[in-house]
């Protein structure tokens, strides 16, 4: 157990994020799953989640100092509405579901994870219609737009396509 600030174990906590944020870097995923698994192999697993969550909190908060105060603003503005709508269904739902009664069923389990699904996606993800995203804000922080398909200089000929395929049968 690493109870003390040894050398060797402040060497395994250093390539064990290393190992796991290569591994993020080369995959997409697996930070998170690599080194809680390795820190759990040496301290308890709520002591090897916080272990993980430190580095991912320290990224977010950098990331968020690198907005200006404009940019931050369009992002709260932004996503506003989806906050306001998913957190009250999210702590809702979370609270039936960590608070259950005495005999519950799978359908009240099913329909609480629904709600508590329902109320975590509206909160992350960002909007894709609405009002257009200020020109002048980083392009990191501007929502996908159906523009980008209408702005093609030569769209492909879909009627070869749909020439094709329109005598199969049905």
């Amino acid at each position: 157990m690493l109870a003390a600030a040894t050398p060797a174990a402040i060497a395994f906590v250093a390539l064990v994020t290393f190992v796991a944020g290569v591994t993020n870097g080369v995959a997409g995923f697996g930070f998170a799953v690599i080194g809680t698994m390795a820190f759990a192999t040496v301290v308890d697993p709520a002591t090897a989640v916080v272990f993980m969550i430190v580095p991912i909190l320290a990224v977010n908060v950098s990331l968020v100092n690198d907005l200006s105060r404009r940019e931050l603003r369009a992002c709260s503005t932004r996503f506003r509405p989806l906050i306001a709508a998913g957190l009250p269904i999210l702590l809702v739902s979370a609270w039936a579901l960590f608070r259950p009664p005495e005999a519950v069923g799978l359908g009240y389990l099913l329909g609480w994870g629904l709600a508590a699904y329902l109320g975590w996606t509206l909160m992350s993800h960002s909007p894709r219609r609405g009002r257009r995203a200020d020109p002048s804000i980083s392009t990191r922080l501007r929502p996908i737009t159906s523009e980008a398909a209408v702005s093609i200089p030569n769209p492909p000929n879909t009627s070869f396509t749909a020439k094709r395929y329109s005598s199969w049968p049905t």
